[in-house]
């Protein structure tokens, strides 16, 4: 199989054991995006200014805080704020009767809060990675084997995948469609095991890991990889 940049973290993403090939690409991702924002972002005007425009949500701001990078985070979050109080001035908020028909105008701030640099810093990237990915399960079958090998596609990353392939790319929506009903089946039975484990008449009974771990694989499949939250 021909490797180049774009291929070699897409392929090593399907060789590892732990978890969604693309969950995996994507806790790298956030990972490193989480430091990159607390870092060299820090000394860069273009993204800083983005930062102000669209803040974080609520999950990557507690990623954010759990890093311990107290002095970067709050300058970060103090020069958001500043640019928040100035959108504040634009919002336009009517008093109208109980019949009035004036609405509030809300949309200046709203993107502050209902947006997040990280989210969308993801996004882009993942959408190249998906392109990618259907890039070269078509032209390489030598990949295409190593992705029949590979742990299952999460539901989350499956339906992206669907959405996102190109016309033409029939083979590989039908795989996908076949793994992931295979994979539900698989995560059915399991969780039905573990609940299964509640019932008196099972007590004492050994059940398989993948039993015992059922929910949190379930949780994973349904939604992507659960490691960061």
């Amino acid at each position: 199989m021909k490797e180049s940049i774009y291929t070699i973290p897409i392929t090593d993403a399907f060789m590892q054991e732990e978890k969604c090939p693309f969950c995996y690409i994507e806790d790298k991702l956030e990972v490193e995006a989480v430091e990159y924002a607390l870092g060299p972002s820090m000394m860069e005007p273009d993204f800083r200014q983005i930062s102000n425009k669209t803040g974080y949500c609520r999950h990557h701001l507690k990623a954010l805080y759990d890093k311990n990078e107290r002095l970067s985070m709050a300058l970060m979050l103090s020069t958001h704020l500043i640019y928040m109080r100035g959108e504040l001035d634009k919002a336009k908020v009517e008093g109208g009767g109980l019949f009035s028909k004036a609405k509030d105008d809300l949309s200046a701030i709203e993107s502050c809060s209902s947006s997040c640099v990280i989210c969308e810093k993801l996004e882009k990237a993942m959408d190249r990675y998906i392109s990618n990915f259907c890039h070269t399960y078509g032209k390489d079958k030598e990949f295409r084997e190593i992705v029949k090998k590979a742990n299952p596609i999460c539901a989350h990353h499956s339906i992206a995948i669907i959405k996102k392939a190109p016309a033409g790319a029939g083979d590989l929506k039908k795989y996908i469609l076949s793994q992931l009903g295979a994979a539900m089946d698989k995560n059915t039975k399991d969780i039905q095991g573990f609940i299964d484990m509640f019932d008196h008449r099972n007590f004492g009974k050994e059940q398989s890991p993948e039993v015992k771990e059922a929910l949190k694989t379930l949780t994973g499949f349904l939604r992507g990889s659960v490691e960061n939250y």
